[in-house]
């Protein structure tokens, strides 16, 4: 079996249609996509004092496609929005650490001939004491 050969100018062709395509939009959303648009009017109907029970049972009987929803699907698809909308916020506030300031000792001064050196802590001075002015 030969393998077949393409041409560049038939690729060139293909791939500038390929990139001509128009984005194709659906009408079609999933459930957990639907009950994430509908998430602010499911918030208000809660605050209403309906039960999200009763929510699930109007939305079974509303549109078919929502049609044996379970109130505890209904539960998941609110809280996986909830925690993902969280996350975004949490990220989107979260403050840059700030830069610690560096620990390095400061540098010695320009007259540092003139200056008397200082000794290092910890390390006794030496002094004259016990030695012999004779030798």
């Amino acid at each position: 079996m030969m393998a077949t050969t393409i041409i560049k100018s038939q690729v060139e062709s293909a791939i500038a249609r390929l990139r001509d395509l128009p984005t194709r939009e659906s009408d079609r959303l999933s459930r957990r996509a639907a009950v994430a648009e509908m998430r602010q009017e499911i918030q208000a109907a809660l605050g209403r004092g309906y039960t999200l029970e009763e929510v699930a049972k109007l939305l079974s009987q509303t549109d078919p496609g929502f049609s044996g929803l379970a109130l505890s699907t209904l539960r998941t698809y609110l809280r996986a929005d909830r925690d993902r909308a969280a996350v975004a916020t949490a990220r989107k506030n979260t403050k840059k650490p700030r830069p610690t300031p560096s620990r390095t000792p400061p540098a010695p001064s320009v007259n540092s001939a003139t200056e008397p050196r200082q000794k290092p802590m910890g390390i006794p001075a030496r002094t004259n004491a016990g030695l012999r002015e004779d030798i």
